[in-house]
């Protein structure tokens, strides 16, 4: 507000608690040691009968108390004066001050503090079409700014902000922030499963990639369970070969995946399956030691075609669901299988 928007009987208010600022400077000096103690604007003015004994409004009454602490600068042709505290020291009283005020509406559950969160949101949303139309209307504001000026002001703030923070502050302050917005279903967390599922096949789009098919996903998830597109050896042995299972899945025409892709895809199809996968529960001694001998049975092990012989894990996986143990894949039975075969060669070699 500009002072041509200003009516003459406004300025005649200011001026009016501009010279009873001074005055109250001299009669009530004690104005100052009673908001170092904490005191509002307004319980000063009451408790100080400021209103009645020098017949102004409340609001030239606060104005004036307010000048007796922080000075007169001289506007609309008043005499300047100091104020009773020092800048530095009423800058802080007044932060205090601000928190006070704050914790007290906080704590009467008034003002914002006594609207639900929908209630926030909702006058949020209203102050901000409210204020952003008539910035963007007047060409004020952010609106009225070069774009240098802009990225000044977009630099101060990181400045003041992520930027005064450290690492370990930044990453605290990331991780309560998505904590919250779990908590409230915000964001990324908020919507069924189908947006969920829609919003990321839009990201994956705007990076120039392709999306998986439910049918890519699920010819990638029973790749992974055959055996031949498994490890055969080391630390591995049993668990998927990603890469295979990607170069098999560009020989069938879908399109050309990293390995990480394809685990990635994969894990997600366990979990939408309700399976622990590889890394799930952990096996009991008894459940390894039920699997172990379920794959020495011929009952459990392939009769015909290219695995004929070799342990059949679908079956051996279904017995063990069937006699109370835990879902697994056929790449975890497997693993534990060896794992098990293993344990017992080298007890044996010891022996000799």
């Amino acid at each position: 507000m500009n002072e041509e928007e200003i009516s003459h009987k406004q300025i005649m208010a200011v001026k009016r608690s501009i010279k009873l600022g001074r005055t109250l400077q001299k009669n009530h000096p004690e104005i100052a040691d009673l908001y170092r103690k904490g005191d509002s604007m307004m319980k000063i003015v009451e408790d100080l009968r400021i209103t009645t004994d020098y017949n102004v409004t409340e609001a030239v009454a606060r104005g004036a108390t307010q000048r007796a602490i922080w000075g007169g600068n001289g506007e609309y042709g008043t005499n300047q004066y100091n104020g009773l505290i020092p800048e530095e020291e009423r800058e802080n009283l007044a932060r205090e001050h601000q928190i006070n005020s704050g914790n007290e509406i906080l704590r009467r559950g008034v003002g914002i503090h006594g609207l639900t969160p929908e209630q926030r949101t909702e006058v949020a949303k209203m102050g901000g079409k409210v204020s952003g139309s008539k910035s963007y209307t007047e060409g004020t504001k952010i609106f009225g700014m070069t774009e240098e000026e802009k990225s000044l002001r977009t630099k101060k703030a990181y400045e003041r902000g992520l930027g005064a923070l450290t690492a370990e502050q930044r990453h605290r302050f990331a991780k309560n922030a998505g904590r919250k917005a779990y908590e409230c279903r915000a964001g990324v967390h908020g919507g069924t499963p189908e947006q969920k599922r829609e919003n990321a096949r839009k990201v994956v789009l705007a990076r120039g990639q392709i999306p998986w098919s439910n049918e890519e996903i699920e010819e990638a998830y029973n790749l992974s369970q055959q055996e031949e597109y498994m490890w055969d050896s080391g630390s591995g042995r049993g668990n998927p070969n990603y890469e295979k299972v990607a170069q098999e899945l560009a020989k069938k025409g879908y399109t050309k995946r990293s390995p990480l892709a394809v685990k990635v895809a994969i894990n997600r199809q366990r979990k939408s399956l309700g399976e622990k996968g590889i890394r799930g529960k952990a096996w009991s001694q008894q459940e390894r030691r039920t699997a172990y001998e379920l794959s020495r049975s011929g009952e459990f092990q392939h009769t015909q075609g290219a695995h004929k012989g070799r342990h059949d894990y679908k079956s051996i996986a279904e017995k063990l669901v069937e006699m109370g143990f835990p879902k697994r894949t056929n790449a975890s039975i497997r693993a534990t299988i060896n794992r098990c075969r293993d344990s017992l060669e080298n007890r044996m070699d010891s022996n000799f």
